[in-house]
């Protein structure tokens, strides 16, 4: 899953005591959210993730920080590992960092892009 090669790497972004947030939004308009605690939880969903699609992409659209908090929103373009097709999604995430810089909460919202 290109371009979050480091699995591993990824994860260690969050502290240890970190929350990640993940609500997606499928075309046929159902919700699965994810609550994530801690690196292994969050190095699991993305291996997960990883397992599903390929090729991915983040289109930064709009991003603003503000203290120790960060606001970006854009696309996130894929291919699906099981049938090759692309998918396209808005997506916006929402960042908490600590005084290190790490970041202690993440709170991401995908949903299906409308334009296409």
């Amino acid at each position: 899953m290109a371009p979050l090669l480091n699995l591993t790497g990824l994860s260690m972004l969050n502290p240890p005591e970190a929350v990640v947030e993940t609500e997606l939004l499928e075309p046929d308009g159902s919700n699965t959210r994810y609550l994530l605690r801690g690196r292994a939880e969050i190095e699991g969903y993305f291996e997960r993730l990883s397992e599903r699609l390929a090729s991915t992409q983040h289109v930064e659209r709009d991003r603003g920080i503000r203290a120790r908090r960060a606001l970006w929103s854009g696309t996130f373009r894929a291919i699906r590992v099981s049938n090759g097709a692309p998918i396209t999604l808005n997506a916006s995430y929402r960042l908490e960092f600590d005084e290190a810089g790490l970041v202690m909460h993440q709170s991401t919202r995908l949903a299906p892009s409308r334009s296409r």
